[in-house]
């Protein structure tokens, strides 16, 4: 392999399913047959986390809520934290993923010196509000809630009941609470 480089599925035996991101071809003619693999590789100091961003509403009187409003729904930020990339839909749809995402780099990372709507919003500037469009909702009644893995990201604009059940111990009774705003359910099932 080059200098610096190294699979991007790692070399354990555990993770060899994650090189079905690895495509061969076959070029053959009457007198010999080549064998082509594309093997993604990694350099050890360019991986980037790949995050969808979730912007949710945030309360600023009893019927006013607002809300961030970006162009890119998803962000890659370097292991380094010194650069990212922002992503369209369009660009995340050219992405191979299962555990890990393989995607084209064809723009240009960015400089944590300039910052975006959802990377200052990421590094936490404090100028994001500057940075940022920022939508006025009236009224707003409208609920999320998004599961990821065994954890569930809510936002009511009222408060809305929860029953919750432990099924590791039957016995204890189920319990209600009131949920409101934005908030994490961890290790919670359907």
């Amino acid at each position: 392999m080059p200098e610096g480089y190294e699979l991007i599925a790692g070399t354990r035996t555990e993770d060899i399913h994650q090189h079905k991101l690895s495509k061969v071809s076959i070029v053959a003619n009457s007198h010999s047959i080549k064998l082509i693999l594309h093997i993604p590789l990694k350099f050890i100091d360019h991986s980037f986390t790949l995050y969808k961003i979730i912007i949710l509403p945030e309360r600023i009187s009893p019927d006013k809520f607002v809300q961030y409003a970006d162009d890119y729904p998803y962000l890659a930020v370097q292991v380094s934290q010194h650069g990212y990339i922002p992503f369209t839909e369009k660009d995340y749809s050219n992405c191979v993923t299962s555990s890990i995402s393989v995607c084209p780099l064809d723009s240009a990372i960015f400089n944590t010196q300039r910052l975006t709507c959802a990377a200052s919003l990421f590094f936490q500037s404090p100028n994001s509000q500057q940075l940022c469009k920022i939508n006025l909702l009236l009224n707003y009644q409208q609920s999320t809630m998004i599961q990821h893995r065994n954890i569930w990201i809510y936002h009511f604009p009222t408060p809305r009941q929860l029953t919750v059940r432990c099924p590791e111990n039957e016995a204890s009774p189920p319990h209600t609470q009131a949920l409101v705003n934005a908030g994490l359910l961890i290790n919670a099932s359907a």
